[in-house]
């Protein structure tokens, strides 16, 4: 059994190695007209590679059908040539002479028959490897397909992220806000108790000037006032 060969050959802008018992340069030969094809057809159409092939894979089935109905239709007729020349041959001496002129357009037909199988067997040998070209485009397809599948889910967790992360950011910049409101409060109220402690400071420097009473009935500070006044200071100290 003879080692099948490796050829290398480039369909539609993509190569292949195809192995087989044929001469190289038949598959070759092959490969180029399926390129052709497909290029032609790829002109004609804008859908994707596989499609093509299948599309370019049928018209070539269609086209060995057609030869096949004609090389069937050649066969009937030579077989019609082959009674017909038998009966000539039966006949007279002018029979025999027809029967020679028929002889040779049923060689000439062989020919041709021989012709026609020789053409119908490369359309088969380039129908298999259409086939197998159209296989392998499906292959990568499919490959392409699940890798893209997978660059969307990735997209798809990225933006899921950064929503998540910008919620996170508008909820901390929301805490801040708060924070700095607070911190504005809280700067109002220490401005509001220190205003208080000078007012208290002031009046409990005044008190402790001021006699504890006066036999004319001035105004004197209470032991409750000034409890009273102590308390407001420890506050706002603390």
């Amino acid at each position: 059994m003879s080692e099948k060969k490796a050829v290398t050959v480039t369909i539609y802008k993509n190569e292949y190695t195809l192995k087989g018992d044929a001469d190289s340069q038949h598959i070759i030969d092959l490969a180029k007209y399926v390129d052709g094809r497909m290029t032609e057809m790829g002109q004609k159409s804008s859908a994707p590679a596989d499609k093509i092939a299948i599309l370019v894979s049928m018209n070539i089935a269609d086209e060995l059908q057609r030869q096949e109905k004609k090389n069937e239709e050649n066969l009937k007729l030579i077989e019609n040539l082959e009674k017909t020349l038998d009966e000539f041959k039966n006949s007279s001496d002018n029979a025999v002479k027809n029967a020679a002129a028929l002889n040779e357009q049923a060689d000439q037909i062989r020919i041709q028959l021989s012709q026609e199988k020789e053409r119908n067997q490369a359309a088969m040998d380039m129908k298999i490897k259409a086939d197998g070209v159209a296989e392998a485009m499906k292959k990568q397809v499919a490959a392409l397909t699940a890798e893209l599948d997978q660059i969307k889910a990735g997209f798809n967790s990225t933006q899921t992220t950064t929503h998540e992360l910008q919620s996170a950011l508008e909820e901390q910049r929301k805490k801040t806000q708060d924070a700095e409101n607070q911190c504005n409060q809280l700067k109002k109220s220490l401005e509001s108790l220190e205003m208080e402690l000078a007012a208290a400071r002031e009046a409990l420097a005044i008190a402790a000037k001021a006699p504890a009473s006066t036999a004319n009935g001035t105004a004197m500070i209470s032991d409750d006032r000034f409890h009273f006044l102590i308390k407001k200071i420890e506050t706002v100290l603390e």
